[in-house]
């Protein structure tokens, strides 16, 4: 059964995100309400060396964790797209992404399921992550440290994600 924009449950249900990591190894989707809940959550083994099938994998699979979670595309809000190498612009410091130059994983993904989609680096994510409902609530600079198949950092300056000149401050 699909759920509706609105249900007995309340604001949570009213409408869905869905959240999508393209990993060097491995691509994870999740479905999650208003709340922050986790509806439902799938992963695909992948080396993402080829942009555009990347993109139709991840449809894929977000068509299937949709319906794991019986949510209609139509009830989805948006989507966040994060990738564990950076992905800014014209650099790609991961090899596995040299492919990507010039190819941009939201709009892959948005023009695929017409939901708007955006894309942040991992360690970005996860520092605003931090400061929107973990230990960085109220701090108005936070640093994140993202440690996975390579380590990147993530910075919260004034209250705004920190991405440097060339988009790639925190990339080690």
């Amino acid at each position: 059964r699909l759920r509706s924009h609105i249900d007995s449950a309340g604001v949570p249900a009213a409408a869905f995100a869905i959240g999508i990591e393209i990993g060097t190894r491995t691509t994870h989707v999740v479905v999650c309400d208003l709340s922050g809940a986790i509806l439902a959550v799938r992963e695909l083994a992948w080396f993402p060396v080829d942009p555009l099938m990347t993109a139709n994998r991840v449809h894929e699979l977000v068509v299937r964790t949709l319906d794991d979670a019986g949510v209609a595309v139509g009830c989805v809000v948006g989507i966040g797209v994060t990738a564990a190498p950076a992905l800014a612009g014209e650099h790609a410091v991961e090899p596995t992404f040299a492919a990507w130059h010039g190819v941009d994983p939201a709009v892959e993904v948005s023009s695929r399921l017409g939901i708007p989609a955006t894309f942040e680096r991992a360690a970005i994510a996860g520092a605003v992550a931090e400061q929107r409902v973990g230990v960085g609530v109220g701090a108005e600079n936070t640093m994140y440290v993202r440690l996975s198949s390579g380590c990147g950092v993530g910075f919260i300056v004034q209250g705004k994600p920190h991405r440097g000149a060339s988009g790639l401050a925190g990339e080690v």
